[in-house]
């Protein structure tokens, strides 16, 4: 918060954008920030990284039934 720019820039928002998402940085202020515990990164982590939100793309001489025959074991670890 010693950028001059960035204070400006984000009072500025607060002013434009009253009571709106806009009105504050995506990434959130020091002190939200702080607040942030290892569990919250955890259990994140554990919403976003999951098989429901794998996307796969394979190219190569291989059949569907050839690959799920091969790759299927390793999602489940």
């Amino acid at each position: 918060e010693d950028d001059f720019d960035y204070v400006a820039s984000k009072n500025l928002k607060k002013i434009q954008f009253p009571n709106t998402p806009l009105s504050s940085t995506k990434l959130g202020d020091a002190q939200a920030v702080g607040q942030i515990t290892l569990d919250d990164v955890a259990n994140r982590l554990k919403q976003i990284l999951s098989v429901n939100n794998l996307i796969i793309v394979v190219g190569g001489d291989i059949q569907y039934k050839e690959f799920k025959k091969s790759f299927i074991p390793i999602l489940t670890l």
